[in-house]
């Protein structure tokens, strides 16, 4: 099993009491890469891998009937910045993470985990983002969850 599926097993056992009655919700929190991006040539129009493809999914069918793992993802969404010139015109859509963050947690309670999953996008060029400030970046997020 890999190593960072037994840590978000781990963190399950640790979150949410034993002999819980209803499934265990994890919000996968992310972009393209958990929404599932099907790369193309010219980038745009694309399509999606399906459910049992997508990282989630695969997280979904190993962690079995007693959780049900939530996609909250979007492409080009970044940690905490404003939306990418390509997006202009859809600045409500959650691209900013840490702006959008706390409305996703609201509509998707109860949870016993959300994993962050974005930062990607971040460092794209016209962001002119360091790894350092996009860990900041993060870190801020997990503070918000």
């Amino acid at each position: 099993m890999p190593r960072r599926l037994v840590l978000v097993l781990a963190l399950l056992l640790i979150a949410t009491p034993a002999g819980a009655a209803e499934a265990r919700r994890v919000m996968v929190f992310g972009d393209s890469i958990a929404w599932g991006w099907i790369p193309q040539a010219d980038g745009f129009p694309t399509t999606r891998f399906p459910p049992e493809v997508r990282w989630p999914g695969v997280l979904q069918a190993e962690l079995g009937d007693g959780y049900q793992v939530v996609e909250e993802s979007l492409n080009g969404r970044t940690t905490d910045l404003n939306p990418p010139l390509e997006s202009v015109g859809m600045e409500g859509a959650g691209y900013n993470g840490a702006a959008y963050l706390p409305a996703a947690i609201g509509s998707q309670m109860p949870l016993a985990l959300v994993i962050v999953a974005l930062g990607t996008n971040d460092l794209r060029q016209e962001n002119h983002r360091s790894p350092l400030e996009v860990g900041l970046a993060a870190m801020r997020l997990a503070s918000i969850v």
